[in-house]
């Protein structure tokens, strides 16, 4: 967002013409937006001389990441006898490898 003021400011400064002794200010204090809700921040510069000001106004947007989708992991239900093996050991590996 400060590039962007940074960079809107440096273009007004460079399209500047007559005038008398032109600045450019503007109202960013480090405003921020949050990036998983998006949303805008608004920045008002001003443009004046010694005859008068102006306040044109841009606004920068941030649409906000799109929502995580996945497919539910689903329940599982064994029956022990399905390991059975006179082997406890050999059931049991059985059972973890299911």
């Amino acid at each position: 967002i400060a590039a962007w003021v940074t960079a809107q400011t440096n273009s007004i400064n460079s399209s500047l013409a007559g005038g008398c002794s032109p600045s450019v200010s503007h109202d960013f204090t480090n405003q921020s937006i949050d990036f998983c809700t998006g949303g805008t921040v608004t920045i008002t510069w001003t443009v004046e001389d010694i005859c008068g000001s102006t306040n044109p106004t841009a606004t920068y947007t941030l649409t906000q990441p799109q929502v995580v989708s996945y497919t539910s992991p689903s329940d599982d239900t064994a029956d022990a006898c399905e390991f059975d093996n006179a082997d406890p050991t050999a059931a049991q590996n059985a059972l973890d490898a299911d």
